[in-house]
């Protein structure tokens, strides 16, 4: 019995319409060919709150294009922020009895919606673990700045690793809850000055934790957590602490 248990949840991890992934960080999940997937997001702080939408779709059975139009309130104002466009190419998966393992290329296109806002092109390898119990996920990534002004400090080294337990056996008819922590950070690169490295001290490093939750229930998802910056160095500021809530489906 228990042989055939193992069985059924492999085929369930291998072709379930969900997966999980960090709330703030990258994983590798993509989404099987010619899905949708709708969803929504607020994050906020103290001083002001954010609003994404975002619509996914699987071009193809190991790559996913996302649309996400982040709208901000802050002082009192309601403004588009940019538009985000980003790939997701899985080019390794193995499945094992009750275990899935999976690594992928990621690519983000930042197009702010005003001119003195700066475009970024972020590009990251990512790899993770999905299994009955626990799960990991980790990522490195280079974040670039493709608008050239006269004074430029957002090239920066990203990364990230997350470790997640479930604590109950999962059962497709009833809902699934998964607790992470998210571990994410970034090396800022010294500034620079129309192309020449500037020597005031400038440049430096964050670093964040997050104890963030996944509920799924067949095709729906709730994600949420909450971030906090531990670590900061040179002219970069901690992190503010901030909530993060996610609600979204797949078609």
């Amino acid at each position: 019995m228990k042989k055939y248990f193992i069985i059924i949840l492999t085929i369930f991890f291998a072709s379930r319409s969900f997966a999980h992934e960090p709330l703030y960080g990258l994983g590798p999940d993509v989404l099987f060919k010619g899905a949708f997937n709708p969803h929504l997001t607020f994050q906020f702080d103290k001083h002001r709150t954010e609003n994404e939408f975002a619509f996914g779709y699987g071009i193809t059975r190991n790559w996913t294009g996302v649309v996400e139009t982040p709208f901000v309130i802050e002082n009192g104002k309601y403004d588009l922020e940019s538009i985000m466009i980003k790939s997701s190419y899985r080019f390794y998966k193995l499945d094992k009895p009750g275990l899935s393992y999976k690594a992928a290329f990621v690519s983000e296109l930042e197009l702010p919606h005003s001119n003195d806002e700066d475009k970024t092109l972020h590009c990251a390898l990512t790899a993770g673990q999905e299994a009955l119990r626990f799960y990991w996920f980790t990522y490195l990534g280079y974040q670039y700045n493709l608008t050239k002004n006269s004074f430029v400090n957002s090239n920066q080294v990203r990364y990230g690793i997350t470790f997640g337990m479930r604590l109950n056996k999962p059962d497709y008819y009833k809902p699934d809850l998964v607790f992470l922590i998210e571990n994410t950070g970034a090396y800022h690169q010294r500034s620079e000055a129309s192309g020449i490295e500037t020597t005031t001290k400038n440049g430096g490093n964050n670093f964040e934790i997050a104890p963030t939750f996944i509920l799924t229930y067949k095709n729906w998802a709730l994600r949420g957590g909450v971030q906090f910056g531990v670590f900061n160095s040179g002219d970069i500021e901690k992190t503010e602490a901030n909530a993060k809530v996610t609600i979204e489906v797949h078609l």
